[in-house]
């Protein structure tokens, strides 16, 4: 009785191919974007957590500053760009 191969199904860029009997360096070429793809999703969501934090922190931030409890004192943009110019010309 003959074993009827299920076809190996892989997907790259949306498109199904039968990986079946695709060649070693297609393999390894394979292996290495899906370790990649791995990686970036990893990557991405630690910069999901990084940003929803930073959105956090900056409402706290704006909130004290609306409320005076910052001690942060807003610059009139001729100030601003006096300072600017300044912190350039030491530097």
């Amino acid at each position: 009785m003959e074993t009827i191969q299920e076809p190996t199904i892989i997907t790259l860029d949306g498109v199904n191919y039968d990986a079946s009997n695709a060649s070693q360096e297609t393999m390894a070429l394979i292996q290495d974007l899906s370790t990649i793809q791995a990686e970036m999703n990893r990557i991405k969501v630690s910069y999901d957590i990084a940003s929803l934090a930073r959105q956090a922190i900056m409402e706290k931030t704006n909130f004290a500053i609306a409320g005076g409890e910052s001690g942060l004192v807003k610059l009139d943009d001729a100030q601003e760009s006096q300072e600017t110019t300044d912190e350039t010309l030491e530097a």
